[in-house]
């Protein structure tokens, strides 16, 4: 009753801001509002009367920047991975969450067992205001997208020349071995079909 509103509310309240993030590249500061918003919502659990009325805004705001960094920091992620990378940097990703995931709830599970819940969102709080601090001097990711393409045993170096002078081409990496070009690509600049017909030429 308290749990799947809340989540369904928080994910459509969050949607304006991936498409301000996305469509009009403001990736950053939609990145550091989501962190702030997760602080405010730990802190407001913190000091908030410990009933549902007081609580429901906490956890609305708690899930809405949940939501939000759970769609950003995986698009991010791509965004920041160079040519041919983005598999292994995603790998990287996934395993970072899941042993995140491991270390904060044995220390959440071990500070709630001898302080109490609000030394747990207390210690959150704290946490999430130092990666806010951090994530301020983060340069804003180049918002370029990734594209794979076959090579068809055309000749690697002449392909990559001529990929490189396209404009909206930011990255090449042409893989003979396994026969395919790993791209980033500005999808604003630059169309899969333009790059298509470069390589044909």
């Amino acid at each position: 009753m308290i749990y799947l509103p809340l989540l369904a509310g928080s994910f459509i309240a969050m949607l304006p801001l991936i498409i301000i993030a996305e469509k009009r590249r403001k990736m950053k500061p939609v990145f550091l509002a989501a962190i702030a918003l997760l602080a405010a919502a730990l802190l407001w659990l913190v000091v908030a009367p410990q009933t549902l009325w007081w609580w429901l805004p906490g956890l609305f705001a708690f899930f809405m920047a949940f939501n939000l960094l759970e769609a950003t920091l995986p698009s991010l992620v791509s965004k920041l991975a160079p040519a041919g990378s983005k598999g292994t940097a995603t790998g990287i990703y996934s395993t970072a969450q899941f042993l995140g995931a491991f270390t904060g709830g044995v220390a959440g599970g071990a500070l709630l067992q001898w302080q109490g819940a609000q030394v747990v969102l207390a210690a959150g709080a704290v946490l999430v205001v130092l990666w806010w601090l951090i994530a301020r001097s983060m340069t804003p990711p180049r918002y370029l997208a990734s594209m794979l393409l076959p090579l068809n045993g055309a000749d690697p170096i002449a392909v990559s020349d001529k990929l490189e002078q396209i404009d909206g081409v930011a990255e090449v990496l042409v893989v003979p071995t396994e026969d395919m070009v790993y791209l980033k690509v500005d999808s604003q600049k630059v169309e899969r079909e333009q790059i298509l017909q470069a390589m044909a030429s």
